[in-house]
């Protein structure tokens, strides 16, 4: 896996730079809802497309027109409503298949992907659990061998506990946030690039 950037700027010393760094690791990114999850995750999607990564984001909370999604990420919108002409558009977030053929399509060309799944929680709001894992498994297994990072963003408090534990097989480590003083931070568990004290969560 790549080291924790060295820059001086303060702005790289934030959870989304650093955690935009990792790769061959899948990681779960928790937080109660509206704690900022989604914001940490694009803007470690603008710091792997600026490195150079190939990015995507999976959306199935909310559609590529009511987020700021950075301009380089490619997008695959699972969400009900209009289609998006920025976006690859799948029915509904019930089509895992429709989801995963333009997914599966992206990294296999794909040069150390960084891939989000905005959210985890959602989808599971639409697929059995087993057929959802499966679909998971499978995505973090090719995230993995492509040397990319997955990041799937998890609502604290919306799985029973057995639903936790088997999601848990397929992540390396967890990206937790919390609503501080001075703004939302973020900490990992089990992530290289992105230390166990607390730092700020948006760069």
């Amino acid at each position: 896996m790549s080291q924790p950037t060295t820059s001086t700027d303060p702005i790289a010393h934030a959870a989304p730079a650093r955690l935009a760094t990792a790769s061959g690791s899948n990681i779960a990114v928790v937080g109660e809802p509206m704690v900022g999850k989604s914001g940490v995750a694009f803007d470690a999607l603008e710091a792997a497309a600026d490195a150079g990564r190939d990015t995507l984001l999976i959306s199935a909370a909310r559609g590529p027109g009511r987020m700021p999604v950075p301009d380089p990420v490619s997008v695959v919108d699972c969400t009900p409503g209009p289609e998006s002409e920025d976006a690859v558009s799948v029915n509904s977030p019930a089509d895992l298949t429709g989801i995963g053929i333009p997914v599966s399509r992206f990294l296999g060309d794909a040069d150390r992907p960084v891939v989000a799944v905005d959210s985890l929680t959602s989808l599971l709001l639409y697929n059995e659990t087993r057929e959802a894992f499966r679909f998971f498994s499978v995505l973090s297994t090719q995230i993995a061998s492509a040397n990319g990072l997955g990041m799937y963003l998890v609502d604290d408090g919306a799985h029973d506990g057995r639903t936790v534990r088997t999601f848990a097989q397929l992540f390396d480590g967890q990206v937790e946030l919390r609503s501080g003083l001075g703004g939302t931070e973020a900490r990992g568990r089990g992530v290289e690039t992105l230390p166990a004290e607390w730092l700020p969560a948006r760069s």
